[in-house]
């Protein structure tokens, strides 16, 4: 039988896709006695010793001695299992690690910043606009005559507040007009 033979870009992709990431164990010590790390490795509990010149702040992913038969690394004081390195050069499963680790670290951030807002949210006290009293509405519309004050059109007409609720205007008849939509939204939060 003939072997076919793997484009070099579909060689590429599949090899991409093998390459993974997994947070495996947190870096603990101190400088007198040495770091160290626990790690899980499937579900097989291992303590690994790192060098000496390893501290968990080191600027760069470091390999570790492959004393467990896996791809571990550290960087910023944890420890990871990295997936499907067996081609790479020890650069590329470098920056690949970095890569991971500031981008979830951004994606977390984002999160956080999202949830902070929602809860934040939730202690707003909730506020209710009142509508406009039937009777103002009937003397705006008698008022304007049933049509735009800005352009007189007589279509999608709509109560509008000159001085908005928010900025502490009223529902009363001497702060509604009658504006059809397009002038109303043309107006925005500018004040006649």
């Amino acid at each position: 039988m003939r072997r076919r033979s793997v484009p070099a870009k579909q060689h590429e992709r599949k090899k991409a896709q093998r390459f993974g990431i997994a947070v495996v164990g947190e870096i603990k010590g101190d400088t007198q006695s040495g770091f160290s790390a626990f790690v899980f490795i499937g579900a097989r509990p291992v303590t690994v010793q790192l060098a000496g010149n390893h501290t968990p702040d080191v600027l760069g992913p470091l390999r570790l001695a492959d004393n467990v038969g896996q791809s571990l690394w550290a960087f910023r004081g944890q420890i990871f299992e990295v997936s499907g390195t067996s081609r790479m050069p020890d650069e590329e499963v470098s920056l690949r690690l970095k890569h991971h680790v500031f981008t979830s670290n951004r994606e977390l951030d984002r999160m956080r910043r999202e949830l902070e807002a929602l809860e934040n949210l939730e202690r707003l006290p909730s506020v209710k606009r009142e509508k406009i009293p039937p009777a103002v509405r009937l003397f705006v519309w008698q008022r304007d005559q049933g049509q735009c004050i800005s352009c007189k059109s007589t279509l999608n007409l709509e109560f509008d507040h000159i001085i908005p609720l928010a900025d502490g205007g009223s529902n009363t008849e001497r702060n509604v007009q009658l504006l059809c939509e397009s002038c109303n939204r043309s107006k925005g939060r500018s004040v006649a």
